[in-house]
């Protein structure tokens, strides 16, 4: 339970910069001109506006606000001896239009070094759906359990740097993200697990009893996990959404 706590971490900031979409973005911020000295600002109420569209924005039938997730395999290996496998089911996260831009900052004057800071916090954000899990041991027949699972994030906050510079294709710039990096912080977390075919109930209530006690140690331990992981995956996301959007039409001069 340990690890799917740190996978659920890892996959609220993941969403929260989904939602992000420097894609969908520049519709929002076509007016906000880099030269400008009010750039920042204008960057930040429409980076909000955005947001706040999140839960009435429809995409193929579906909004940001829940965000249904695809399923999700999680395999724990211990060693040669204990292995477990937890499937992730019908998981919507909920909150994600209530996400505030604190402030941002930016330096788009030198284009070998760009930089913006985004300062975000969310109040309350939350997890809900089903799971199914499997101990495998070398010395026991394995042991399946699955149920429901609710998991609530409140005050979580941060704030996501961007480093990058822009590159030259067909003698137009385009924004290449070297470096995405942020350390989600949380006011308090729960954890509530609903085992219907749990053959050790007592020992589930006991983790999560641990996990929802000490889960500030479990965050600090996995932390640097967490933000390498981002890294690479914001990177890989905005470099996928970027790669056909010149800079001048994403931050016009």
């Amino acid at each position: 339970m340990f690890g799917l706590y740190y996978n659920f971490l890892f996959l609220t900031s993941a969403a929260v910069i989904t939602a992000l979409s420097p894609q969908q973005i520049s519709s929002y911020s076509e007016h906000c001109k880099r030269s400008s000295p009010k750039f920042n600002k204008c960057m930040k109420n429409a980076l909000q506006l955005f947001v706040n569209d999140l839960n009435k924005d429809v995409i193929d039938g579906e909004t940001f606000d829940p965000w249904v997730m695809p399923e999700l395999p999680l395999i724990y290996d211990a060693g040669a001896s204990d292995k477990m496998s937890v499937t992730l089911l019908g998981v919507s996260l909920h909150g994600l239009s209530n996400l505030v831009i604190k402030n941002v900052r930016s330096n788009l004057k030198d284009k070998t070094k760009l930089r913006m800071e985004i300062d975000l916090f969310n109040n309350l954000m939350y997890f809900n759906g089903n799971y199914s899990a499997e101990l495998t041991s070398n010395t026991e027949v394995p042991v399946a359990a699955e149920g429901t699972f609710n998991i609530t994030l409140v005050d979580l906050k941060g704030t996501l740097i961007l480093k990058g510079r822009t590159v030259k294709r067909n003698n137009v710039d385009y924004l290449q993200i070297d470096r995405a990096s942020i350390k989600p912080e949380l006011g308090n977390l729960y954890i509530d697990v609903v085992g219907e075919n749990d053959p050790y109930p007592e020992l589930t209530a006991l983790v999560m009893s641990l996990v929802n006690q000490y889960w500030r140690l479990v965050y600090f331990e996995a932390l640097p996990i967490i933000e390498e992981g981002l890294d690479e995956i914001i990177r890989s996301y905005v470099d996928q959404a970027l790669s056909n959007i010149p800079f001048d039409i994403i931050v016009p001069a």
